[in-house]
């Protein structure tokens, strides 16, 4: 940790200089000129000026708040040319995932519908398809062709519907089908990630926004006593004092950190690869959910807790009361607060990870079986879900007409509707081909509705967590208008206690 820490101030210290922030920025695929460089550094420290004469802060002061802001700044400008890097990542791949639906609608080939889609996209992606068609065309002695030469578009973007559509456009490539309703139902599913992300996006700017009129409404609130210390003489003595200089330099730094964590916040990928999992976090935490409360020992730490409490039972000794209280407290309600917090944590990721991997089951029940589509989705399953499948299809074996395997699936958690999506599952190991392909699109539908729901709530709590920067700037302006208070205050006690 603290050696990334290290690795983090000593890039931003590389960045000041002008030629490591163009290379940058260039990654990023745009352009960046010195002359605009220089002018926006110019307004900066010219408004930091102000400000330091505004707040009275002595020179040295003000020398210290520019060389701050001088390592702030080129971050700053990095993150508003990353954020649009992402979000023309963002369109590229919609357009890329609508325009190959609607291709190979037409006519069920990949390499047509790649060819079809490139003449839409410029940049980055169009590179990519070149050589996922350069690929398809010059095979050689490759295995698994078609995944092999669009695996290059799924790792650059690192988007989980990008591969669900490659999955499905090569099993239909290869197999054949039924594929027309699966694919509006796919189309769908997309249009409405897309409309929803947009207005993620749009949140989250105006969250920057709510936090950059805080910012400024702090300042201005800061600003009232400053200026009732400046109309009187004998006040103003206590701006030049340094106690004032330096809390204010403290706040003013604050501020523009809060600043630039208000630019880290807007400049977040779009493209989020929904299945990364902390394996080790979660072995850890269905342990400790399925740990037995141990009622041994609260008891034997009270007991041996009560002779202190009742020698310590003094109004003197009231902190060494409070102390063995805690103690006993934590014993009694610290593992059952951990068992709760680890089934949260679970239950999170389920709700998150479910809807993704049975997207994955009811594409393959296009050409297989639940029973195969189950087991085949083994190996790339969420490790949240691994075990629970195991046993699914350990259970499917002891009795296969059964529908308690599909009843049982997650049935430690209370999730009514993932264990309904379940009984659908078994529905379809008994319906006629007739029936089948009606069911699995509703199966998808529903999928939909499920991955729906998780996504906005995933979006609702990270808006939620921004929101609260929000008032962070009013707690530390109010913070510093009491302390100046304070030091007006006391400035009027000194001269009290000094008359006559």
């Amino acid at each position: 940790m603290r050696q990334h820490h290290k690795r983090t101030i000593l890039t931003t210290f590389r960045y000041i200089k002008y030629t490591n922030l163009k290379k940058e920025i260039r990654g990023y695929g745009y352009s960046y000129s010195f002359k605009k460089y220089l002018a926006s550094l110019l307004l900066s420290f010219l408004g930091i000026l102000l400000a330091g004469k505004f707040f009275h802060l002595q020179i040295p002061y003000i020398i210290g708040l520019g060389l701050a802001y001088l390592c702030f700044f080129p971050i700053i400008i990095i993150r508003q040319f990353k954020y649009m890097y992402e979000q023309q990542r963002f369109r590229d791949v919609v357009n890329y995932l609508e325009q190959m639906m609607y291709s190979f609608k037409k006519q069920p080939k990949i390499i047509v519908a790649l060819e079809e889609t490139k003449q839409l996209c410029e940049g980055r992606i169009l590179e990519l398809i070149n050589e996922a068609e350069k690929a398809i065309s010059s095979p050689g002695a490759v295995d698994d062709l078609y995944r092999h030469a669009l695996s290059c578009i799924e790792q650059e973007y690192r988007c989980d519907r990008m591969k669900m559509l490659h999955d499905y456009l090569v099993k239909v490539e290869n197999l054949g089908g039924q594929y027309q309703s699966t694919l509006n139902i796919i189309l769908d599913d997309v249009k409405e990630w897309t409309e929803r992300t947009y207005l993620f996006q749009k949140e989250r700017k105006s969250m920057k926004f709510k936090i950059v009129l805080s910012l400024t409404a702090s300042l201005a609130v800061a600003g009232t006593t400053v200026m009732m210390l400046a109309s009187d003489e004998m006040l103003g003595k206590v701006l030049r004092g340094p106690l004032y200089q330096r809390t204010t330099f403290s706040l003013l730094v604050l501020f523009l950190m809060l600043y630039l964590g208000a630019q880290k916040l807007l400049t977040g990928s779009w493209l989020k690869d929904t299945l990364d999992e902390n394996p080790e976090q979660i072995k850890k935490d269905f342990k400790t959910m399925r740990e037995e409360k141990d009622g041994k020992q609260p008891w034997i730490i009270t007991i041996l807790s009560f002779p202190v409490l009742l020698l310590g039972f003094d109004w003197q000794n009231l902190y060494i009361i409070g102390a063995v209280t805690a103690l006993i407290a934590a014993a009694w309600f610290t593992p059952s607060l951990k068992r709760k917090n680890a089934g949260g944590r679970i239950l999170k990721e389920i709700n998150q990870k479910f809807p993704y991997w049975l997207r994955g089951i009811a594409l393959s029940l296009q050409t297989e079986n639940v029973y195969v589509a189950i087991r085949d989705s083994l190996d790339q399953a969420p490790y949240v879900l691994k075990e629970q499948i195991e046993i699914l299809l350990h259970n499917i074996d002891e009795d296969p007409e059964s529908i308690l395997p599909y009843q049982n699936f997650l049935s430690e958690f209370d999730l009514p509707e993932i264990q309904s999506a379940s009984r659908m599952l078994f529905s379809l190991t008994n319906c006629g081909k007739d029936d089948s392909e009606a069911q699995i699109n509703t199966l998808i539908h529903r999928n939909n509705v499920l991955m729906d729901k998780a996504e906005w709530l995933q979006n609702e709590n990270d808006v939620a967590g921004i929101g609260a920067l929000t008032f962070v700037p009013m707690i530390l302006a109010t913070f510093k208008m009491i302390m100046d208070l304070g030091l007006i205050f006391g400035s009027f006690f000194t001269l009290w206690t000094k008359l006559p």
